[in-house]
């Protein structure tokens, strides 16, 4: 309580300096649209916001020099010239965050978008059930937040670590200067944009349109495409599988479980190899069913 025991918590009150004893120094209470899960108590659920103000005016001990070689790497700036690739470097925030550490809220302001130097984040959004749906899962090489930042919105969604990772941040106000200087870059940045939108398109399509055993048919040809060959690792455990599929983990094993038996798939642990490929994209495409 800091040294202030006797202080009443007070929820609601018409008048609070009516309420308060003089000594009490009201404090300054931010929200942030976080979906509480009803068994958990309240000392345990209350996350730990990402405090931008420890990564800002530094690079987290990597030089300019070390960022712009990262940056050369990732397809979003592919084409852009050395001097662009150092100004960028420049503005550029390194930050190292642990597994399961939330990087913004849905509804925080929109001052700046990240790019994964390495590890998974996620993106999701919760009902007021606590019932999560994950939108996307990013990589490295890839930027995520960039919609609010053109936008001057909030965060429409969380973002929250699979794992350790290491993210780059570029605030809005110096990127925007950046952008403004090389049309090539807002070029880029356009298409990446409609390709998001195309993703989201089809990611409706298939929530609204197909069944469970159709969608996971569908990511697993996505995955077996990325990597090409039969055989891959899931990317997800079941219960985040099942949070990016718009399902529960008991029907995903159930699902998981016939394709095995009807001969598609053959599944080890998180290692499944396609065994009837084209039974498979029957399944996806809806020609089939389970």
């Amino acid at each position: 309580m800091n040294g202030y025991s006797d202080c009443p918590i007070v929820y609601m009150a018409p008048k609070m300096e009516e309420v308060l004893p003089a000594h009490c120094v009201l404090p300054t209470v931010h929200f942030v649209p976080y979906i509480f899960e009803r068994s958990d108590p309240l000392s345990s659920i209350l996350p730990s916001p990402l405090d931008l103000s420890q990564f800002l005016g530094r690079k987290g001990g990597m030089n300019t020099q070390h960022i712009t070689d990262i940056l050369k790497r990732v397809d979003l700036f592919d084409g852009l010239s050395d001097a662009y690739l150092e100004a960028l470097a420049g503005i550029a925030r390194h930050m190292s965050l642990e597994k399961g550490q939330t990087v913004f809220f849905a509804g925080d302001a929109g001052n700046g978008f990240y790019l994964v130097r390495s590890g998974r984040v996620k993106i999701f959004r919760s009902s007021f059930s606590g019932k999560e749906h994950i939108l996307h899962v990013f990589g490295f090489g890839e930027a995520f937040g960039e919609v609010a930042v053109f936008a001057g919105d909030n965060f429409p969604a969380s973002a929250v670590t699979l794992e350790a990772s290491e993210l780059l941040f570029f605030p809005r106000k110096g990127f925007l200067k950046l952008l403004a200087q090389d049309p090539e870059l807002a070029l880029q940045m356009l298409a990446l944009l409609s390709k998001r939108l195309r993703s989201f398109v089809n990611k409706v399509e298939e929530l609204s349109l197909k069944e469970v055993p159709a969608r996971l048919a569908g990511h697993f040809l996505l995955l077996a495409a990325s990597g090409d060959r039969d055989t891959f690792h899931l990317d997800l455990s079941k219960t985040e599988l099942s949070k990016y599929l718009g399902t529960i983990p008991e029907t995903l094993s159930r699902v998981l479980k016939k394709m095995d038996e009807q001969g598609l798939i053959h599944g080890n642990g998180a290692e499944i190899e396609i065994v009837d490929m084209q039974g498979l994209r029957e399944l996806a495409e809806g020609v089939s069913r389970l």
